[in-house]
This record gives structure tokens, sequence and C-alpha cells, in this order.
């Protein structure tokens, strides 16, 4: 999680999580040990953002974050993460703090004067288009190796590749600032462990800089055609410097196409109810078919070029979205008197949980049979993290 201290508040962005997600919860206290702590629950995979008001300022608050899975009404929570910490900013009484602070005057010595700060082309006060060429080219590439597409409420690092230096002299317009989308900044907690980031202490910028561009995180919310402006900007106003089309599927849509294509596959109409889910666990049960998430050194990473989801693009999945799928698979099949999840039958690593986190029990009458397609957590395993290579576009998806 990353977070950012304010005088009296602070902001925590938990790092999104799988589609199957269905919220975040955050504890808060004075204490490391977090004795008394507060809980703020936020339901939503997409909103990963929370925001903390009210708090003393100059005091350091000790934070953790988890998910958590709704299933059928009842929640699954994840492990507690690590401990963050941060202290809010000391109050002032004045109401502007200069970068370079002014030294105060002793009887002895003379006033250092404030220097005067190297001045910034400015976004103009009032947008004009202008018919100007532009000084700079932008085009817009997708990391993923396989090339895939862009699906709803799923992070989505683009490459821009442009020969534009300054990162606060453009900007990207999105169907003229469509609501429908959100840029994010990764901060010192990296969305993606193979992206080689450059000199990225800007805070005035969503862009993070790396060779030959910039790599904006983009996430939209609804599917459609989104069209993007890339403006120049200058104190006179600003020109269309290029123009991008991206199309956005709808994820739970997708997703559905691939469970029912799936079933349509392995299943005939005679089987019976367990008949089938015999077929489809066997399907996705099929040696090399589907891995775990991207692990390396016992963590799991997250590649751009290889990324975890939308896991029905990907195949990879992990103990947690794997019987979630089950039973989607079992409501589209129907026939089951009761679909229940295992994971949240024992406390969270215990022997017990251990054993029966990743299976669905699937009932008709007075016979149970226990569904399971977790893969073993080996088959994610990499011997090395590889950087991304921003000179080479061949592996890269040309967006437009």
């Amino acid at each position: 999680m990353n977070i950012y201290a304010k005088t009296a508040a602070a902001t925590v962005v938990v790092k999104r999580q799988t589609s199957q997600t269905s919220g975040y919860q955050l504890r808060y206290a004075t204490n490391s040990k977090l004795k008394n702590a507060k809980t703020i629950t936020i339901k939503g995979n997409k909103n990963n953002t929370i925001f903390l008001n009210g708090l003393r300022a100059g005091t350091t608050y000790y934070m953790q974050t988890r998910t958590y899975m709704t299933v059928k009404g009842k929640k699954y929570y994840s492990k507690w993460s690590s401990t963050g910490h941060c202290t809010t900013n000391r109050e002032t009484n004045s109401t502007h703090q200069s970068a370079t602070p002014t030294p105060t005057p002793t009887p002895t010595s003379t006033p250092v004067p404030t220097p005067t700060p190297i001045p910034k082309a400015d976004l103009p006060a009032h947008d004009q288009k202008e018919n100007a060429p532009a000084k700079y080219t932008y085009e817009i590439y997708g990391l993923d190796k396989q090339k895939a597409d862009i699906y709803t409420d799923c992070l989505k690092p683009l490459f821009i590749k442009t020969d534009n230096p300054d990162p606060n002299s453009f900007s990207l317009i999105f169907n003229g600032n469509d609501s429908r989308t959100s840029a994010y900044r990764s901060g010192s907690s990296r969305f993606f462990d193979d992206i080689p980031l450059e000199n990225n202490d800007s805070e005035t910028t969503s862009l993070e800089k790396v060779k030959g561009g910039y790599i904006k995180y983009v996430k939209f919310f609804e599917a459609g055609t989104y069209t993007v402006e890339f403006r120049e900007y200058s104190l006179s106003g600003y020109t269309v410097a290029n123009t991008v089309t991206l199309n956005v599927l709808d994820y739970d849509q997708a997703e559905n196409a691939w469970l029912i294509d799936i079933i349509n596959k392995t299943t005939t109409a005679d089987m019976t109810p367990f008949e089938k889910m015999d077929a489809i666990s066997a399907y996705l049960r099929e040696p090399g078919r589907f891995k775990y998430l991207t692990r390396y050194n016992d963590h799991t990473v997250d590649l751009a070029a290889d990324p975890n989801e939308p896991f029905f693009v990907t195949y990879r999945w992990n103990s947690s979205t794997s019987p979630s799928v089950l039973g989607e698979f079992a409501e589209l099949v129907g026939g089951f008197d009761d679909i229940h999840y295992c994971f949240g039958d024992y406390p969270v690593g215990s022997p017990s949980w251990s054993i029966w986190h990743y299976v669905v029990k699937l009932t008709i009458g007075n016979e149970t049979r226990n569904y399971a397609v977790c893969p073993m957590g080996s088959t994610g395993n990499i011997e090395e993290i590889k950087m991304i290579d921003f000179s080479d576009l061949s592996n890269m998806r040309k967006f437009g």
C-alpha cells in the first residue's frame, strides 16, 4: 500500500487485487501493535483508495490492509498485510510553505533572499484549442506479450511512446475527460515489477518516466470506445498532437462468454449436473492449461509483460479465484441444491484451512462432491524478473 500524509488526513492506496475481490479493509491506530484500532471497510474491487480524515496533526499512524470476497452473503477475509505507517504534517501558522524556506536574519548576518523558482510552462488559463503544429509525436502501446484487449475494472499500463521530455507539457484526454476512467500513479510500491522506471520524483503528473516515453496506468469502469486525445500545452492554449481510439471490453460479459464456451465444449445435454462438473473440472485441470499466479522468490509478483489477469485470458489463478469460478460454473450448469465455498470454514493458515480453502462442495439431495482446480503454486514460479525493453516494440500491441 502507498500512504500519503497531510496535516490532519491521509490517503491510502491499496494495491488492486483480482476481479473476484469484493472490497478492502483498513485498520489504523497510533500504536504499532494496532490496539483499539479503527477499521474502515470499502466495498468494490475498484475502490482501492481510502481517505482518512480527522487525524491528529504531527502524529504517527500505523496501518494494515486486507481484502475480502463475498460469496452468497458471507465475507471471506485475507490475512492482514504487513504494517505501514505515516506521520501527518504538523500544523503551521502559514497557509503556504515555500519549497525553499527563507532563513530568519540575525543581527550579525545579512538576510538570505528566497531563490526565484525556475519558471515552468503553466497550463493555459483558458483551454483554447489552437491550430499550431505539434512539436512531438505520441503513440500508445500495450505491454503484455499476449497483446490482449483492454477490459473494464482491470488496471492497464499503457506505454506512451513520445519524444517529449516534459510530462507536464502534455496530457491524455479520454472522451473529453470521461468520468468512466481513472488514472493512477504507482508511487514507491510499484504496480508492476518488470517496468524499469526512471527518475519519477514528479508529483504534478500521473505519468511515470521510462526509456522512450512514459507509463500511464488507466482503469476503465465501463465498456465502449474511448477516444484519447494527446494535447500539447502552451501559454496560449493547446494543440491536438494525435488521436488514438481504444476499444474497452466488458469484463463480466467476456468472462461469462468464456464460461459458456467451456461448458458447451466439455458437456452434453444428457449429462447429470455432477457429470458436467466432472468434465469441466477435468478440462480445467489438464496439465499446462492453468498456472498459478506469477511467483518470484516465494512471493506473488505482477508483470506487465505477463499479467495475472484477466484469468480467462492469462490462464493464471490462485486458491481464491479458482473456487469462485468453479461456483460460477456450477450456477450456470444448474441443478445443485447447495454450492458451498470452504474458504471460510477454518481459521486462515490452519492445517484444515490449508487442506480445504480451495475446495467447493456441490450438493444434490443427500449427495455431496468436492471440486478443486487450483494448480500448484510452483507452476507460477519464475527464476528471474525480466525487465521490459522499451526499445523493442515487437512484443507490444500498438493501439489506435
